[in-house]
């Protein structure tokens, strides 16, 4: 923070490899990099919100950006108003890995978010284009996009493994993705809902919609639709929506179409959570895989089949596989052109479309989606336009991404990959899939509960902050004697320990002789120097003439924390 403090706008600050562990604020056109091509420059808060920047412009480089821990108001990295460039950021923890509001830009390049509690990136009335990024693991969302200014583009982006939806476009938001990869999420893989009524026209029935433009990418083994869209746009070309486990795409209109939906899905969700419910806008579909243009979703899989389709009656499962992709059609009955009037007129028609479909089922292939470590390089490099690159891989007897997950730069510049830009994109990516198979290193996994009480901690934060003035003034001698570990058995440990050689009757309570006295003797501080009275009404929360254990926990909590 003091080089920040003394910069001048345009001025450039190469930090050294290390962990930092503080908090940051920048608020003037600055550049932030790594001096070195060898280490990381990680930077670590607790309780806090690790860099924020405010009302500026920021180019920053080659960095991990952590919250170790702390409560359901803290980021690693938060832009107000802002105009920034990231290249090879990482982010984990916190509420939002990634947090942007208020007209923000941003433009980010090879960078990942992730082990959030929400969403990996909250992009609120902000526009920005991600390249190369990666969202996973997030408790919530990968990508949420909210407000009716939102504008955000991403290329060749993956949003995988995330607790709900892998991107969510809401209140009017706009997202375009091009040659993404949206995957393994809990919920939708793209869900579109919603609108900024803040935005309404004059005399239209709705606000602004929510809308998103996919091209080239692949929606699939998502646990709810590939796409869903409630009061929302959607245009769609050539994008592949198979395997996810309900479908290709919902398209919802209504609180009865809105509800219908919730109940396959098993799940209820407030019915305020939606202002209102209008038509849903415009959709334009065309060429995709898993749905047809006119919306009529596709079985691809045997796995996308309604749960007992082999119980159903004839018309029901001719009209399944009716629905079947075209190839698989042809593939399964024979028929070059998929199906035809001819198998209504076989009275063993069902039987046979039914033995074919169980057929079907025995023979599906492994889906590489579920387990990116069994993929073969080729189809791993592909998305990254680096698949000429496969046979160098295959000539070292690397064959699948399992072999190649702990290449180095130097090991891929030994196989020829002379460019940077290509050696970055592999060993980000290789970063990426790697970082779902394993914990954060930086980071203190906590239990929800946990995040909640230290939440509620902190909304009273201010108050208690206010009435421990004097005890702050005692805070280097109280923190020899309690260490810098804050929460677990040791702190716990160390806190009852100080309490118990303050409370010299042992009756569980001290009182103000006790106070005086335990100040001199634990704590080594002059009762001259400070106001006893004063230390004595601030830690006596409930003014009952004596401190209690929870009490003096409480207080240093605060006083440790400030």
């Amino acid at each position: 923070q003091d080089a920040v403090n003394m910069c001048s706008a345009g001025d450039r600050i190469a930090i050294s490899p290390g962990v930092y562990t503080e908090t940051f604020e920048i608020d003037r056109d600055i550049s932030m990099f790594r001096d070195s091509d060898v280490g990381s420059v990680v930077l670590v808060s607790r309780h806090k919100t690790t860099l924020q920047i405010n009302r500026c412009s920021v180019k920053m480089s080659d960095m991990t950006i952590v919250v170790e821990e702390g409560a359901l108001a803290h980021h690693p990295l938060q832009c107000d108003h802002a105009d920034v460039e990231m290249e090879s950021i990482e982010c984990y923890g916190g509420l939002y890995a990634f947090f942007c509001f208020d007209k923000s830009k941003i433009t980010a390049n090879r960078c990942r978010f992730h082990n959030s509690y929400s969403h990996g990136a909250l992009m609120l009335n902000s526009t920005g284009r991600f390249e190369n990024c990666f969202f996973f693991k997030n408790l919530e969302c990968g990508v949420n996009i909210s407000g009716g200014t939102s504008d955000v583009i991403f290329f060749r982006c993956r949003a995988s493994d995330n607790g709900a939806y892998g991107m969510h476009v809401h209140t009017g938001g706009r997202a375009e993705l091009d040659a993404c990869d949206v995957m393994r999420n809990n919920f939708c893989g793209v869900a579109i809902t919603g609108q900024d009524e803040r935005m309404k026209v004059p005399g239209a029935k709705q606000g602004k919609m929510s809308s998103a433009v996919i091209e080239k990418s692949r929606i699939t083994s998502n646990g709810w639709q590939a796409v869903f869209v409630l009061d929302g746009s959607l245009e769609m070309a050539k994008t592949d929506l198979r395997r996810n486990r309900r479908g290709a795409l919902t398209l919802a209109c209504s609180k009865k179409a809105i509800n219908q939906v919730l109940e396959d899905n098993n799940q209820r969700l407030d019915p305020e959570y939606y202002s209102a419910f209008q038509e849903t806008g415009e959709v334009r579909l065309s060429g995709n895989t898993g749905v047809l243009d006119d919306g009529v979703n596709q079985f691809c899989f045997a796995s996308e089949l309604p749960v007992g389709w082999n119980k159903l009656n004839t018309e029901e499962i001719i009209g399944l596989y009716k629905r079947c992709w075209l190839p698989l059609q042809s593939r399964l009955h024979g028929y070059p052109n998929g199906y035809t009037s001819d198998i209504l007129r076989d009275p063993q028609g069902r039987v046979k479309v039914v033995a074919l479909f169980k057929k079907w089922a025995d023979e599906e292939v492994v889906n590489t989606d579920e387990n990116e470590m069994e993929m073969e390089v080729k189809e791993f490099l592909a998305p990254i336009g680096l698949e000429a690159f496969a046979e160098k891989f295959i000539g070292c007897e690397c064959t699948h991404v399992h072999d190649i997950i702990a290449f180095t730069d130097e090991d891929l510049l030994n196989i020829g990959m002379k460019e940077l830009y290509d050696r970055r994109m592999v060993l980000s990516r290789l970063a990426a899939v790697s970082g779902m198979h394993m914990n954060p290193r930086y980071m203190k996994k906590l239990d929800f509960g946990a995040l909640v009480e230290a939440t509620q901690f902190q909304a009273k934060g201010e108050e208690l902050k206010k009435r421990f003035v004097e005890w702050k003034k005692l805070q280097p001698q109280i923190s020899d004697a309690i260490g810098t570990v804050m929460s677990g058995p040791k702190y716990d440990n160390q806190v009852r320990k100080l309490f118990g050689e303050l409370d010299m009757d042992d009756n569980a309570v001290i009182d103000m002789g006790e106070l005086l006295l335990g100040l001199q003797k634990v704590l080594g501080i002059n009762s001259m120097q400070v106001d006893v009275e004063t230390l004595f009404k601030e830690a006596d929360l409930d003014e009952s003439g004596d401190i209690d254990y929870q009490e003096v926990n409480t207080m240093l909590q605060v006083v440790l924390r400030t």
